[in-house]
């Protein structure tokens, strides 16, 4: 959905959007993703692994998250010189929640170890023992994100109607302490409102779904030096077996005819009793090539 997903506890991927996402439904899940692009001469990838849950507590909620992720970027620079950066990414998120009526209020916080590596190898034939060397820089940092999200449940004609506002500060720590000076964190403010409508439920398989499920976010998000970002994304749900979205990503103050992209997606999911299992693919496409996130989640609800 763009990315768009700030108010959105629906899924746990959107964690890395607002940490008081971790406050979900009463759940507890396992999670796995990958982005990835081969844009021109760069190898880009991301994987990421997740696991956690929500309790509930009388009008108290309690959610925790673990995840690990590791990106990798290869790139093709000047004169035959290629540039391999390797990051390594631990992270908990821990969030409280206090439930008031039809209102929930979410607090989360999270916090991150950086493990980044930095390899330039030499340029093209033929080398000099001076240019056959490998230069390598290794650098950790720390950084915490905090977010915040209030939620209201509704109902219309027999439907859920479940709208949601949420900030979140991200990415704020110590800076990359490298050989040639300093590395900024890619720290960042992400906003936004979501509203989801929830029909009735019906009997499918050996799961009691909704009929139709359909979810609107649409984002806001300012990055260290950059100009705004903007995101719009809508998914809906057939049964809780099939899924479909799309979504809109502008930059503004960029250059070129047109600073949006488009994104669109697919997923399709298994409702066993209680388990949900899904299947999940994203794709966002612009002129210099396409980055593609698949996901595959089983969630335990009560």
């Amino acid at each position: 959905m763009a990315q768009a997903g700030a108010a959105d506890n629906t899924t746990p991927s959107t964690i890395v959007l607002n940490p008081a996402n971790v406050i979900g439904p009463l759940r507890l899940y396992a999670q796995g993703q990958m982005l990835a692009t081969d844009i021109y001469t760069e190898d880009f990838w991301i994987r990421r692994v997740n696991a956690g849950a929500t309790w509930r507590f009388g009008p108290l909620l309690l959610g925790v998250d673990l995840a690990y992720a590791r990106l990798h970027l290869a790139s093709l620079i000047f004169a035959g010189h290629s540039d391999e950066i390797t990051q390594n990414v631990v992270e908990l998120t821990t969030g409280l929640g206090l439930r008031l009526g039809s209102n929930d209020f979410s607090f989360g916080i999270a916090g991150k170890r950086y493990a980044d590596k930095d390899e330039v190898a030499p340029g093209p034939l033929p080398l000099t023992p001076l240019d056959s060397l490998t230069e390598t820089n290794k650098a950790d940092a720390y950084a915490f994100d905090a977010g915040g999200e209030i939620r209201h449940r509704g109902t219309l004609q027999g439907w859920d109607i479940n709208s949601a506002l949420g900030a979140a500060i991200m990415n704020v720590g110590n800076d990359f302490e490298v050989d040639d000076g300093k590395r900024h964190l890619p720290r960042h403010f992400n906003g936004g409102i979501s509203v989801q409508m929830v029909s009735p439920p019906v009997q499918v398989f050996w799961g009691s779904v909704p009929l139709v499920t359909f979810l609107v976010n649409a984002d806001a998000a300012k990055q260290r030096d950059q100009d705004w970002e903007w995101m719009a994304g809508t998914e809906l749900s057939i049964w809780q077996i099939l899924f479909l979205r799309t979504g809109i990503h502008t930059i503004t103050g960029q250059d070129g005819p047109d600073p949006s992209q488009a994104t669109w997606g697919f997923g399709a999911g298994l409702p066993l009793r209680n388990l949900r299992v899904r299947l999940d693919y994203g794709r966002q496409a612009d002129a210099i090539g396409d980055l593609k996130h698949f996901e595959l989640s089983a969630e335990r609800t009560f």
